[in-house]
Order: structure tokens, then C-alpha cells, then sequence
């Protein structure tokens, strides 16, 4: 049980530095709040065209909130997307947050990138 908890507190600070490090700030605000859902439609809007940084910058959104599971699954699924588009970074943004998903998270992520139909890159 200890065990389960130490891996999830060190998944989530690397999940922290992972985005600190990738996003290029010196720091950040873990908001308790819902995601900004204009933020969203925007880097959605670029993702459409095949950006893969909107990915990335998406799925950061997502894993700044990551103590909601539907957030943290959504994380996970616009890493893959921006790895998918070309993004350097994606792998280790996908390696952190998948480290706090559930065996269950882990089937639904995997279902959802199986039904996502991925733009081409632009």
C-alpha cells in the first residue's frame, strides 16, 4: 500500500518537472479548477492541422490537472497524438503521466487513441 502511494507521489513530481522542463517556465500553478476549456478549443484547432506542439501544449493542460483521472487519461491521449505528429518531447510527457494511470485508465486511454483519428502534419 506504501509502496503504491511513494510510486505515485514520485510519478506526479516527475510528471511536475517533466512540464516545467518541456514548457520552458520556471514554474507553475497547479490549479485545483477545470480546465480552460477556451485554451482547449484553441490548441484543438491547431492540432487539426497537424500541429504537433498543440498536442504537446495540450496534453501539458491536461497533466497540470492531473489529480482528476478524466484529465490525466486526456493528458496521455494528446501526448500520444503529439508523438504521433512528430513532437520530441511527447515520450517523456506520455512516460510520466501513464505512471500514475491505472491497469483500468490504461485500457480506456488505449481505447480512446484507438478511436482518435489522428490529423496529417502540417
Amino acid at each position: 500500500m506504501i509502496t503504491k502511494h511513494l510510486i505515485k507521489f514520485f510519478s506526479v513530481i516527475l510528471l511536475g518537472a517533466t512540464v516545467v522542463a518541456f514548457s520552458g517556465c520556471s514554474g507553475g500553478n497547479k490549479s485545483s479548477g477545470s480546465v480552460d476549456q477556451a485554451k482547449v478549443a484553441e490548441l484543438k484547432a491547431k492540432i487539426d492541422k497537424g500541429d504537433g506542439d498543440a498536442a504537446f501544449q495540450l496534453g501539458e493542460l491536461y497533466a497540470a490537472h492531473s489529480d482528476d483521472k478524466e484529465s490525466a487519461i486526456n493528458a496521455a491521449l494528446y501526448f500520444t497524438v503529439a508523438g504521433g505528429l512528430g513532437n520530441g518531447n511527447a515520450k517523456a510527457g506520455l512516460d510520466a503521466i501513464s505512471a500514475a494511470l491505472t491497469p483500468e485508465d490504461k485500457m480506456e486511454l488505449d481505447r480512446r487513441v484507438s478511436a482518435y483519428k489522428m490529423p496529417t502534419t502540417k
